[in-house]
Formats: C-alpha cells, sequence, structure tokens
C-alpha cells in the first residue's frame, strides 16, 4: 500500500521562505522538520525517514514513499537562496552542507537502485513440465490385416484432406463451409479477444504517461480577508518495476492463453470441414437409400401379388402372405426414415455453409465421391506436437502455471516510481507567482497481512495448474486413442466395403440363376421375385457400407490432422 507523499504547496513555499533578517527562525523550523517519525498507518510498515530542505530541492521519505518535489521556492528572490545556504551552514556546518547537497542529489537513485536490480533478477519458481508418456515408435493399428493395403499405399497426408475425394461439388462445400461457418466466426473472435487481453497484460510492464489540469479559488478568513486563485497544468508519468515477475508471467499466461485460442480456432477448422464432409455424405446416402426403397418397395409389393395367386392356387399358405405383407411395411417405414435423414443432413449441411435451412441444393449420388484407396501415415512424435488441441492444452497447462507464478509474486514488495511535471501560477494578495513543478516518486510497499488471500490466490494457482496438467495428459492419451481407433475403423471398414461388394455380386448370381431356373419351369416367380429383393437389400448394405468407409477415412484424416501454424 502507496502512501501519499508530502509535497509542498505554494503556501508552504511562502511560509518556508525566510527573509535574511529571520534565518535563525527558519533555521529552528528546519530542526523541527528534520527528525524520525514511525508510520503507524495500518498496511504501511515503514517510516518518516528525513525531510530535508535543500535549495529549492524538498526530499521526503513517508510511508515508504519517497517523494524528491522541484518547489516553487527556486523563483523567490536570491535573498532567499542566501539565507537558506547559512541555515543549512548553521545546521549542518560547511563541509556538512557540501556534502548533504551531493547526499541529497544521488540519495533518491541510491535507495531505488537495489530494487531495480531486483527487477532484473525476477523468475518463476514453478515450470510447466509436459507429462511423461511411453510414446510408441508407430500405431499399432496403422498396419491393418494382411492383404488389405499394402505398405505401397500409404501417403502424407495433405492439408486440405478432403480433396482426397476427388469431388469438386464436396470441395466447393467444405470451402464455403470454412469461408462462413459461424463456429468458425466465434472461434475467431476469441482469438482477437485473447490478442487483445495479451496486448492489455503488457501494458502492465510499460510506464503509463498522463496529463491533467487543476484550477482553485479560495478565500482565507485567518487574518485578512484575502482571496487566491491557483492553476497548475502537469504531465505524469508512473510505472511499477516488475521486482518479483509478477506482471511478467500475468503477461506471459495472457500470451499463451492466446495461443491456445489459436490452436482451438485450427481445431475448430478441422472440426468444421468433417462435419461438413460427414453431413454431405449423409445426405447421398439417404438419397440413394431412399431412391432404392422405392424400388426394393414396388419388389416386395410384386412378391405380395404373387404370394396371393399361389395361396387362391393352395401353393402357399397365409402365413407366408403375411410375411411378405410384413416385408411391405417394414418398407415403407424405411423409406419414411431416410426421407428424414435425407432431410436432417440437408438442413445440417446448410447450417454449415452458413445458409438458411431448407433451402433447395443439388444432391450429387455417393458413386461420385471416391473413397481414397490409400492410407495416410503419421509419426506419433510428430503427430503429438502437431496436432491442434494437443497444442491448445499444452498452451493452458503453460497458462496456469504461469499466472501460478503470478500469484506467487504477490508476496513479495512493489516498486513504483512516479514522474510528473508542468507549470504552476499563483494569484494572492496581487502578488502573482509563476514557476515550473517537478516531483520524482517512489513507492514500495510488502504485504505484511491480508487475511490469507495471497496465500488462497497461491493455492488457487497450483490447483488450476494441477488440473491443466491433468487436462495435457488426458488429451495426449485421447490424441493416441483417436488415431489407434481410427486407424483400426479404416482397415475394418476398408475390408467391409470389400466383403459388401463381393456380397453384392453373390447375390447378383443369385438372381440370374432363379430367372434361369423360371425361364425352364423349375421354380415360380416368387423365387424371382425373392432373389430381386436379395439383390436390392445387398445394394442397400453397400450404400451404407461405402458411406460408412468415406467417413471413416474422413475420421482417420481428421485424427492425423496438424496444425499449420
Amino acid at each position: 500500500m502507496l502512501n501519499p507523499a508530502r509535497t509542498t504547496t505554494a503556501s508552504s513555499v511562502k511560509r518556508l521562505a525566510p527573509s535574511s533578517s529571520t534565518s535563525s527562525r527558519a533555521a529552528c523550523r528546519m530542526r523541527s522538520r528534520v527528525r524520525w517519525a514511525p508510520c503507524w498507518r495500518p498496511g504501511c510498515a515503514s517510516a518518516l525517514l528525513w525531510a530535508v530542505d535543500g535549495g529549492g530541492n524538498f526530499v521526503f521519505a513517508r510511508g515508504g514513499m519517497v517523494v524528491l518535489q522541484k518547489s516553487l521556492s527556486h523563483i523567490q528572490s536570491r535573498r532567499y537562496s542566501r539565507s537558506h545556504t547559512t541555515v543549512r551552514q548553521d545546521f549542518f556546518g560547511t563541509q556538512g552542507a557540501a556534502m548533504s547537497q551531493i547526499l541529497e542529489r544521488y540519495r533518491l537513485i541510491a535507495m531505488i537502485s537495489p530494487l531495480l536490480l531486483l527487477a532484473a533478477c525476477s523468475h518463476a519458481p514453478h515450470s510447466a513440465d509436459p507429462p511423461r508418456l511411453d510414446v510408441p515408435a508407430h500405431f499399432s493399428n496403422e498396419e491393418g490385416g494382411e492383404g488389405i493395403l499394402d505398405k505401397s499405399s500409404r501417403r502424407t497426408l495433405p492439408v486440405d484432406w478432403w480433396t482426397a475425394y476427388g469431388d469438386p461439388h464436396l470441395n466447393a462445400l467444405v470451402r464455403a463451409a470454412l469461408e462462413r461457418n459461424t463456429e468458425l466466426t466465434i472461434a475467431r473472435a476469441r482469438v482477437d479477444e485473447a490478442s487483445a487481453a495479451t496486448r492489455r497484460a503488457r501494458a502492465s510492464l510499460l510506464p503509463s504517461l498522463s496529463a491533467g489540469t487543476q484550477a482553485t479559488r479560495g478565500r482565507d478568513y485567518s487574518e485578512n480577508v484575502a482571496i487566491g486563485n491557483d492553476g497548475r497544468a502537469t504531465l505524469s508519468a508512473s510505472w511499477e518495476a516488475d521486482l518479483s515477475g509478477r506482471l511478467s508471467q500475468a503477461a506471459e499466461g495472457a500470451r499463451l492463453d492466446a495461443v491456445a485460442a489459436e490452436q482451438a480456432w485450427v481445431a475448430t477448422r478441422w472440426q468444421v470441414a468433417f462435419e461438413t464432409v460427414s453431413a454431405a455424405v449423409q445426405q447421398r446416402q439417404a438419397s440413394e437409400l431412399e431412391a432404392l426403397a422405392a424400388a426394393r418397395l414396388a419388389s416386395a409389393e410384386r412378391l405380395v401379388l404373387l404370394m396371393q395367386r399361389k395361396f387362391e392356387a393352395g401353393q402357399a399358405t397365409g402365413f407366408d402372405i403375411e410375411r411378405t405383407r410384413a416385408g411391405v411395411v417394414a418398407l415403407r417405414v424405411e423409406q419414411e426414415q431416410l426421407r428424414r435423414a435425407r432431410g436432417e443432413a440437408t438442413h445440417a449441411l446448410d447450417v454449415l455453409v452458413g445458409q438458411t435451412p431448407g433451402a433447395p441444393a443439388a444432391s450429387p449420388t455417393l458413386a461420385s465421391l471416391a473413397v481414397p484407396d490409400w492410407t495416410p501415415t503419421r509419426i506419433p512424435a510428430d503427430l503429438l506436437s502437431e496436432r491442434p488441441d494437443v497444442r491448445a492444452a499444452e498452451a493452458k497447462f503453460a497458462a496456469e502455471t504461469a499466472r501460478w507464478n503470478a500469484a506467487e509474486g504477490e508476496r513479495f514488495p512493489r516498486l513504483v516510481l512516479d514522474l510528473s511535471g508542468g507549470r504552476q501560477r499563483v494569484e494572492s494578495v496581487g502578488t502573482r507567482i509563476t514557476g515550473n513543478i517537478f516531483s520524482l516518486g517512489a513507492g514500495v510497499s510488502l504485504p505484511i497481512f491480508d487475511g490469507g488471500a495471497i496465500r488462497a490466490g497461491i493455492e488457487t494457482g497450483e490447483a488450476r495448474s494441477r488440473a491443466a496438467h491433468a487436462e495435457f495428459e488426458r488429451t495426449l492419451l485421447s490424441a493416441l486413442q483417436d488415431v489407434e481407433n481410427a486407424y483400426l475403423g479404416w482397415h475394418t471398414q476398408h475390408a467391409a466395403l470389400e466383403h459388401q461388394a463381393e456380397g453384392v455380386a453373390v447375390a447378383e448370381r443369385q438372381l440370374d440363376r432363379s430367372r434361369r431356373l423360371f425361364e425352364a419351369g423349375q421354380v415360380d416367380a416368387t423365387v424371382v421375385a425373392e432373389a430381386e429383393a436379395g439383390v436390392l437389400s445387398a445394394q442397400a448394405s453397400l450404400i451404407r457400407t461405402r458411406a460408412e468407409t468415406a467417413m471413416q477415412w474422413g475420421v482417420l484424416a481428421k485424427a492425423l490432422s496438424g496444425s499449420p501454424v
């Protein structure tokens, strides 16, 4: 807590300005002013150290505040200066007066120089050490099963990984989403907010400069009625020396928050790109399944008619008719569900690209979306150092540690340097005095008792740092888990796609054989209808598998995406 500095006003200058005939009374007053006096104000552990009048330069130190003020006395007559010299010689002696002038000139520098040296020795007691993890040399599921993808099919993942699908319409959708998505706008605003907070925190390390004016008019009834005017214009500067590193650590925490916000914005870009690809794939899947469901429904209805004829001919039972009718009902329900899924995917895609939901849009087929047949590869150590979510978690941990260090700095003294100067004009009883004013002050405060607030702040910083460290470690483990799951899902889904394509081929061969048997008269039409329904069902499963494979490649690409910054 900085105590207010003792200053010298125009009235005090007038009282302290003795004539040559009253030098003894001035010396007496000076003796009464040079003394030791403790300061008993709460929170103040300093005292009034000394106060010496020296040729218009008044130096005071009270309550931890050292003030050197150039008063208006320099515009007084030379008679005051000569009488002042007499007072100094009478009080200190001739040699003592000369020595005191030298001490007064450099006393302030000598007092604040050790504190300024302490500012250069500020340190951070706590460091942000990353978690210790046994990072593997390669991902265990990167190779996949034998015969699925060989080593020659591996490439480095491009930054714009969605272009690997080879679909111009999809590329345009992703570009539109990255330009107009509201989530990215919010993330960008948070980056700007964090950058502004960083500049504000860094500003505390620099001096502050302000200007002001003051005008007063007063009346004195003590002896004779008099009216006085006082006006001044000042320019003030203030700077707090960062003795304990409190200010620099707070600025470092703000800077790391900006780094975390920037990496969060990069992670949001990858997320928006993945969600756009996923919504486009789901839209195309629902559109193709809805069209295929209409063909399956028509085939099921034909099968019901054929079964009805066989029942009338005594070749089928009522159970066979109800079974085929149940299949028709299930297909109608599925058709409505696919219609809803297509609408929801379309609306989600509209929101992602910044459009009003429900706007008509073209929906290309899923077949135009080429599923990549190669596997992207990454080294785990490089991935953990480049993934944006990992970088953001690391920056948050370092930021909380820096704020913990800043809380530790609250236990140390604070040094504030104040510098002000200007011009003052005083008018009283026909006397006009105009002159320059100048003051240089250094205030030091040391906390003694605050009810445990500083200790609570330090413990809060420690707890937040430990929580951020655990969050950082969890993010690292989750990143490794995401990649392992993505590799596993990509290889198994790619294998499932091959098996499903083989299942469609088997169903088509079965349909062709049933048709030849029907033409030869060996089977009836219901066998052919059932074979047709089997082909349509296998094709629907193939559409789903192809869509899931395309999205799984996007999951792998998103998990392996690094930060370009």
